[in-house]
């Protein structure tokens, strides 16, 4: 018996999961509709649900109160990307045995901490590119019947990019990065793959040479064409060698962000850079190139150990529609074949960014035009007062 099954909560809990904001009137009315009682949209919901809450509740009727405020979200994630590499033709069909393995090892594998529970596990393939569907649900035994289980959905994206490269994308949540590891290793093991190395900028030292694989990346998305960067994130690294007998000023600076427009021109984001703060995070804007569309295509990158620039993560967002006299306010969600388009194509900028930024650095100063630009910079950081300064000094805000 799966330790989720048994369901006892009282009148209380009921109530309180019925009026959760994900549970509708709507939703709420069906519950009723099933006892043959009909109930008007202009009862307040708190009313229906006390109601409600008083009957005796069948398992089912448990069931399906949960399956309403456990709903899975379609919150969109960034993803990061992992490639391998062959010296022979790679067989897809072995691929998908490798992965039917592991499916096999999930859903055999019983609960170990109580925490997790994978629900299902569905591989569809079309041609070389192979989608790996998780659901599953996390415990929290601390909170009520009905809150303590959370429904979530991943996919492991395998694609074959030509005979000897396949990619493999996956979500940035921590199940997703447990089973990407496990599904990277059976490749390995069972597929004769080798691992390319990861994205990440822990050799390079020139707070230079990390703005520009930032810099490179906006305008080097082949097929897009840079409109604007509207948001860049900084940070200073920890200094373990200061010294701690010199001068101290009274505050310090550890983290800077900056939203606006024409952010990389920005007086004071070179300001920061020339004091040791580096790039971890960066948005921007394009247009496709050489075509009437001109709808604005929205990106995102960056670092997750943002001091060492490790763990490199991107999305496409989706675009805002041009609608003659404006933008749409949100963006809209790409078709997946031109989000996995995309996404080949930032992954690929990428790895042939890093890889000149390792070459000999040139001499040669470079110079940057400043413009006009207009930004709003939010700034993180600790204040560390005189020890001469009293609480009295200190003005109220």
């Amino acid at each position: 018996m799966k330790r989720d099954s048994v369901f006892n909560p009282n009148d209380n809990e009921v109530y309180a999961a019925l009026t959760n904001h994900k549970v509708s009137k709507i939703e709420l009315a069906k519950l009723f509709l099933k006892r043959g009682i009909l109930v008007s949209p202009k009862d307040e919901k708190e009313k229906s649900a006390r109601y409600f809450s008083s009957f005796f509740l069948s398992y089912f009727d448990l069931l399906a109160i949960q399956d309403c405020v456990s709903s899975a979200t379609n919150r969109r994630e960034m993803i990061r990307t992992e490639a391998f590499q062959s010296d022979s033709k790679i067989n897809i069909a072995d691929v998908v045995d490798t992965l039917n393995t592991f499916k096999e090892s999930k859903e055999s594998a019983t609960e170990s901490d109580g925490k997790l529970t994978i629900d299902s596990v569905k591989i569809t393939q079309s041609g070389d590119d192979i989608l790996v569907n998780f659901s599953y649900s996390t415990f929290n035994w601390g909170n009520s019947e009905f809150t303590r289980r959370i429904n979530k959905r991943t996919a492991f994206h395998i694609r074959k990019i030509d005979d000897k490269t396949l990619y493999l994308d996956t979500a940035t949540n921590e199940e997703a990065k447990l089973w990407s590891a496990e599904i990277a290793e059976l490749l390995v093991k069972n597929n004769d793959l080798d691992k390319d190395d990861e994205i990440n900028l822990l050799g390079i030292t020139n707070q230079k040479s990390k703005r520009t694989f930032f810099d490179r990346l906006t305008k080097e998305i082949n097929g897009f064409e840079l409109s604007d960067v509207i948001k860049v994130d900084v940070i200073k690294p920890n200094e373990d060698d200061e010294d701690e007998d010199g001068e101290k000023p009274g505050y310090k600076i550890k983290s800077a962000k900056f939203h606006g427009e024409g952010l990389m021109q920005s007086r004071e984001l070179d300001e920061l850079l020339a004091q040791d703060f580096h790039l971890y995070r960066i948005s921007w804007e394009c247009v496709k190139q050489g075509g009437l569309d001109k709808d604005l295509y929205q990106f995102e990158a960056r670092f997750v150990d943002a001091e060492n620039c490790c763990g490199f993560e991107y999305v496409v967002k989706g675009f805002k529609k041009h609608t003659g006299i404006g933008y749409a306010s949100k963006p809209t969600s790409l078709p997946s074949t031109e989000e996995i388009d995309i996404n080949t194509k930032m992954y690929q900028a990428a790895k042939k960014i890093l890889n000149t930024l390792y070459s000999p650095i040139s001499d040669t100063t470079e110079t940057i035009q400043l413009v006009n630009s207009k930004e709003n910079i939010a700034v993180q950081g600790t204040l560390a007062l005189p020890k001469e300064i009293s609480a009295r000094d200190v003005p109220n805000n």
